[in-house]
Order: C-alpha cells, then structure tokens, then sequence
C-alpha cells in the first residue's frame, strides 16, 4: 500500500517548517498559527509578506496553498511559481514539491525523468523526503527501468536521516523479496524502527506480520493491537482490518455490530473497500437486521467510487434481484456489461447471471478458467453462490439450498460469497 499522495499531503508542515530564514519569521510564524487554526486567507497574507522579506518558506508554503486549495482557488500553475521562487533560494522542501508536481502532471506537464531529477536535488541538500520519493521513483519504475538496488540505496539515506517512510519502504523491499533476500525479520527490524517514529502505515505493517505469523509466531491478538495503534493514529486501513478481524472472530470473540463501526470509520476514513463491507452487512444481516435497500445503496457508492468493480456490480444485482425486481436488476447489468465491457472470470459470472449462460456451463468455466492466484475450488465457491442465488430469487428454495451448501463445502472462506451463503443458508433453515 504505497502512501504517495498521503506522504506529500502529511509532511507538508514538516515540509515548511524547515530552517526558517531571519528575515520574515516573526510574519511567517504569525501565518503558520494561523493555518493551523484554520485560518488559510490569513494565513496567506502572513506569507505574503514573509516571502516579500525574501522568506523561502514562506514561498513554499503559499505555493502550498495554492496547491491544495485553501484559501485561496486551487491553482497548480500559481504553485509551480511559488515553489520554483522558493527552490531558486535553496529550500529543498520546494524542490520535493516541485518534484510532485511533476510527478503528478500538475501546473506543469507530467515528466517521471524531471519529478526524479527534483528530488535528487532535495536530497542532495539533505531532505529526507527527497530521498525517500526518490526511491519511490525506482521501486515503481515510473520513468526508469524499475531498479530495487537503487531504490534500496535511496530509502537508506533517507533512513539514515531519520525518515520514516523511508525505513517503512525498505521493511517491504524485505517483506516481499524486492532486490534482496526475502526476510520477515528484517522487515519486522524496519517496521518497528519506523513505527517508533510514529509511521501508523508501519504499525500496521507489524499487525499483518503479527496476524500471519511472519518473522515471529501467529498471534491476532497481538495483531488487533498494533492495528489499533495505527487505527488510533488515524490509520484508515487499520480501522477496516480490526472490522475485518471482529467480523471473522480472528482471535477474538466473533462481533458483527463492532465490525460495522470500524467499517464506517474505515470508510470516512477513505478506504473504498469498506463501503462494500458494511453494504455486505446489510445485505447479510450481520450485526444489523437484513436491509437490501440500505445495501444497494450502499454498493452503488462504492461502485461510484471505483467504477467498473464487476464484483460490486454483480452485489448491485444481487440486492435489485433479491426484491422481486429481476427485471430492472437484468436491464441495469445489461447496461453495466455494455459500458465496462467486463474480461476474465468476471464476465463469465456476469453473462450468468444475465441468464446467458446455463448452471452447468458455469460450474465447468469455474474449473477450465485459468486465473492467476485463484484456485479452481475459489471461482467454484464464486460459482455455486451465484447460481444459489438465481434459484432464490425465482422460488426454488430447495436448489438454492443445495447450491450454497456446495459454496460452502469449497471451504474458500475467505471469499465474500461464503459468508453471504452461509447467512442464505441459515434464513433458510430457520424457514
């Protein structure tokens, strides 16, 4: 989970309040605690009159502003020439900015070579972040040939100088085997040592070594733990695994209602993900009565945010379908596979459930289909969720039965079409 755009916006402070030239920092300082009260208009006049003093982070940080918008109307352009004015006068922290500009497209034609050529700059000035995003440009071979080596080399300094992500980067180069020896203790070594700086993306990372015994013996409850640092830290993701953790009972005693408040932290928190959880809740009956309305509008938000998710279109069906509505839930998955023009697996599903393809011929695609880390008994657990479903929604209750007890003896329990046939199931046996 890289965190680009997160990194830029969270160390824009640290950013300008680097070493603060003499003249200027009595109006700077004025406009900083007024940024920081929110006061954006008038933290930009402070500025102003900070970077007539010749202040170069003061330049830095109006171009800041005009960057994000506050205080003034978003202008990309305008911050191109603030921070350019500030970089001119030696401030590195401008260089990294001008560097995510055009890294972005932003104010300024997109060019990987040049973002790169600006960072190096930054950190050969001694800016931890420049070091940092450099090695991001190497590890992503966005503009270069992807170089593990050299991103290692680049997340070392700025390790060296104390930046977190930077040690949070090299702990995944170990993790997942990039350019060196897989090595979860080397990864744990670095995740801690960048989570003691306060990096909540670490914490986390520690978490999921904890949570599947990586480096160290298994122990959720020591996972829920430094989830809950990192939850506590503001760490939006962290909030959807301890909701994931509470829905599936990891360690702990099996809680629906608490996982659906994790989610919804999760999702305001901007995890897209976990709209889809709670909206699978709701659709369920997990923790809350079973609420098809709520759900279809809960999934129609998270397929608005990442349209063209074919499994969150099939949830959109599934919960018009379930209403007696098959055919408005038929005409809008139509219209859906028509516009996104769905590949692989997925469309094979979709095109079933369009009533295009029979039972059998799905079942048979869901063994001859060859999908990278998917296993046949996966898309067969896929497969007998949705067919079960078809024959709910058209009265054979007894099919539909057998179908989902033959989702859940593919033991994929891990799939959201498990779970959703076992509440099936368990509404039907009570019947």
């Amino acid at each position: 989970m890289h965190q680009w755009t997160l990194v830029a916006s969270f160390a824009s402070i640290l950013l300008m309040v680097a070493v603060v030239q003499a003249d200027g920092r009595e109006e700077f300082t004025k406009g900083l605690a007024l940024y920081r009260a929110g006061d954006f208009a008038g933290a930009l006049e402070s500025y102003r009159k900070s970077a007539d003093l010749g202040n170069a982070v003061a330049m830095n940080a109006i171009g800041r502003l005009f960057k994000n918008g506050k205080g003034v109307k978003k202008d990309p352009a305008e911050a191109w020439k603030w921070f350019s004015k500030s970089a001119e006068a030696g401030n590195a922290s401008a260089m990294v900015n001008l560097g995510y500009l055009c890294l972005g497209g932003e104010g300024v034609k997109q060019d990987f070579n040049e973002a790169l050529r600006w960072f190096a700059k930054a950190a050969a000035g001694g800016n931890s972040y420049g070091m940092f995003a450099a090695g991001n440009i190497y590890s992503s071979g966005m503009g270069v040939t992807r170089d593990y080596a050299q991103a290692m080399n680049w997340y070392r300094q700025g390790a060296e100088a104390g930046n977190s992500y930077a040690m949070q980067e090299i702990g995944r180069l170990y993790l997942n085997g990039h350019g060196v020896e897989r090595d979860y203790e080397m990864a744990m070594e670095w995740f801690m040592q960048s989570a003691s700086l306060g990096n909540t993306g670490s914490m986390a990372e520690v978490a999921g070594l904890h949570r599947e015994g990586h480096g160290v013996a298994k122990n959720a409850m020591e996972a829920l733990g430094w989830y809950e640092r990192a939850a506590d830290g503001g760490n939006a993701w962290a909030m959807g695994q301890i909701g994931i953790m509470h829905e599936a009972g990891e360690g702990i005693t099996r809680n629906p209602e608490r996982a659906m408040k994790w989610f919804q932290k999760a999702a305001d928190g901007g995890v897209t993900w976990a709209v889809g959880s709670m909206a699978r809740l709701h659709y369920e009956g997990h923790g809350t009565a079973v609420d098809r309305a709520k759900a279809l509008a809960l999934y129609e938000q998270d397929l608005a945010q990442t349209p063209g998710e074919d499994y969150t279109a099939m949830r959109v069906w599934l919960c018009m379908a379930s209403d007696g509505n098959a055919e408005d839930a038929n005409k809008w998955l139509a219209a859906y596979v028509a516009k996104q023009k769905p590949e692989g697996w997925s469309a094979t599903i979709l095109q079933y459930m369009l009533g295009n393809i029979s039972d059998k011929d799905l079942l048979k695609a869901a063994v001859e289909t060859d999908e990278e880390g998917v296993t046949d008994l996966e898309r067969t657990c896929e497969a007998q969720f949705y067919i079960g479903s078809r024959k709910l929604f058209a009265g054979d209750k007894k099919a539909a039965k057998a179908h989902f007890e033959a989702c859940l003896a593919t033991k994929a329990k891990n799939y959201t079409e498990y779970s959703s046939a076992r509440a099936e199931l368990k509404r039907l046996r009570k019947k």
